[in-house]
C-alpha cells in the first residue's frame, strides 16, 4: 500500500464516520484555536505596544494627582509653579507641559452640536505628542501665555462641523464661548493615543491658561498633571525619582497614599507586557491540556477502530495485505484527523484573532512560520496517538483476526 491510497482509504473511513470523526477532532480544534489566536492577538499587541513607544519614545515622565489620595482627603493639591521651576532644573530637561483635561463641552457651528472632552495644552504638545497638524497650525507661545481664545481640533471633529467646508479660520463655540479654529491634527489611531482626553479624532484642543480659569476659576497656575521629556532614557529614569522625592517631601502622604503619583511609559509597557505573558501562559496551559486530551481521544477511537475492524484486518492480512501496511492504513488515518483538526482550528484561531484585532483597531499579523508549526505539530501529534494503535492493529494474527466476531 503506497501513501496515496493510504489517504483515500482515510478520507473513506472518516466520511463514514463523520459525527464520532467531529467530536474526536473538537478538542483538538479548541486547543488550535486558543493557541493560534493567543498567539496572533499577542504579536499584534505587542506590535501596538512598540508603536506607542516608537511614538512617544522611554524619556517621558508624568507627576500627577493620586486619585486614591484626592478622593479620600479633605484638602485638594495640585502642582504649581514651584514645582515647575523644580523639573525645569533637574539634568537633562528638554521640554514639560501641563495637561489639563476638562469636562465634557458642547461644541456649536451654525446649529451643528458635539459633545466632546476639551483638552488644554502648550505650544509644545503636538510636538511632544507626535501629534501631526493636518491643516492650518499649533498654537504659538503668545498664544498661550495670553490665553487666546484659539483652538485645534480633531478631524471627525471638523468633519461633522463643517462637512465640506475649510475648517481653520472658523469660528465655533466651545462650552458657549467662541473660538477660532487655527489647525487639524491628522488622524489619530485611538489605540496608540496615550494620557490623551479620551475623544480622540473629536478632541477639542485649547491653550492650558485658558482652560485653568474654566477649571480652577481664580487659581491660575495649579496643574493635574504635568509631562516632563528628557534627552535620555537614563535622565527620564533618575529625574522620575527625583520628582517622586520632591513631591513626597513637600505634600507628603494622606492616609498612608503620597498626595501625587510619578510615572513613566516604559513601566506601564512592562506591566502590561508582564500581564499579557501571563494571560498567556495560561492560556496556553488550556490549549496544551486539550490538545492532550484530543489527542488521546484520537487514541482511543483508533483503539476503538483497531477492535470493529478487526476481520476487515484479517481479510486484507489474508490477500496479502503487510503488517507495515496496516500499520500505514492506521497511522494515516490519526494523522489525518489530526491535521484536520489543527486546520479548522488554525481557521478558527485566525478568525478569531481577526475579531479582536478589528474590534481594538490593532494590525493583524500572521506569520508563516505560526502555519508551518501548527501543520507540524497536528502531524507529530497525530503519530504520536495514532502510532500504538496503528502497532496493535499490525501485529493482530491473520487466523485469529478472520474468526473475529464483532
Amino acid at each position: 500500500m503506497d501513501l496515496r491510497e493510504a489517504l483515500l482509504q482515510a478520507g473513506d473511513v472518516i466520511k463514514e464516520n463523520k459525527i464520532r470523526s467531529f467530536f474526536t477532532m473538537l478538542a483538538i480544534n479548541i486547543g488550535v484555536a486558543a493557541l493560534i489566536a493567543i498567539s496572533i492577538v499577542g504579536l499584534a499587541f505587542r506590535s501596538s505596544i512598540g508603536e506607542v513607544v516608537g511614538k512617544y519614545g522611554t524619556t517621558l515622565v508624568w507627576a500627577q494627582v493620586n486619585w486614591r489620595a484626592y478622593v479620600a482627603g479633605e484638602s485638594r493639591r495640585f502642582l504649581d509653579e514651584r514645582d515647575v521651576f523644580y523639573f525645569r532644573s533637574l539634568p537633562g530637561f528638554r521640554r514639560g507641559e501641563p495637561l489639563i483635561v476638562g469636562a465634557t463641552m458642547e461644541v456649536a457651528f451654525r446649529g451643528r452640536r458635539e459633545v466632546t472632552g476639551v483638552v488644554g495644552v502648550s505650544e509644545h504638545h503636538f510636538d511632544l505628542f507626535s501629534i501631526g497638524i493636518a491643516d492650518g497650525r499649533g498654537f504659538t507661545h503668545e498664544e498661550v501665555e495670553t490665553g487666546q481664545r484659539v483652538c485645534v481640533i480633531g478631524p471627525e471633529l471638523a468633519l461633522r462641523l463643517f462637512e465640506d467646508e475649510p475648517a481653520v479660520g472658523q469660528r465655533i463655540q466651545v462650552g458657549g464661548s467662541l473660538y477660532t479654529v487655527v489647525g487639524v491634527t491628522v488622524e489619530r489611531n485611538p489605540q496608540t493615543e496615550f494620557l490623551s482626553d479620551g475623544s480622540g479624532n473629536l478632541s477639542v484642543f485649547v491653550p492650558h491658561t485658558l482652560l485653568e480659569g474654566v477649571v480652577w476659576p481664580g487659581i491660575p497656575g495649579r496643574y493635574w498633571v504635568y509631562l516632563l521629556d528628557f534627552d535620555t532614557p537614563e535622565a527620564a529614569e533618575r529625574a522620575a525619582r527625583l520628582v517622586d522625592e520632591h513631591l513626597r517631601i513637600r505634600y507628603g502622604f494622606l492616609r498612608d497614599e503620597p498626595r501625587f503619583r510619578v510615572e513613566r511609559l516604559s513601566t506601564y509597557v512592562e506591566m502590561v507586557d508582564r500581564i499579557l505573558s501571563i494571560v498567556s501562559l495560561i492560556v496556553t496551559v488550556i490549549a496544551a491540556v486539550s490538545l492532550l486530551v484530543g489527542g488521546l481521544g484520537i487514541m482511543n477511537i483508533m483503539l476503538v477502530a483497531v477492535t470493529e475492524r478487526t476481520r476487515e484486518i484479517g481479510v486484507r492480512m489474508a490477500v496479502g495485505a503487510k503488517r507495515r501496511d496496516i500499520l500505514l492504513q492506521f497511522l494515516v488515518e490519526a494523522v489525518v484527523l489530526c491535521l484536520l483538526g489543527g486546520g479548522t482550528g488554525l481557521l478558527l484561531g485566525v478568525l478569531i484573532a481577526l475579531a479582536v484585532c478589528a474590534a481594538l483597531s490593532w494590525q493583524f499579523m500572521l506569520s508563516a512560520g505560526v502555519v508551518v508549526l501548527t501543520i507540524m505539530g497536528a502531524l507529530v501529534l497525530g503519530m504520536a496517538f495514532g502510532l500504538y494503535p496503528a502497532y496493535l492493529a499490525s501485529r493482530l494474527m491473520p487466523v485469529e483476526a478472520l474468526r473475529y466476531e464483532v
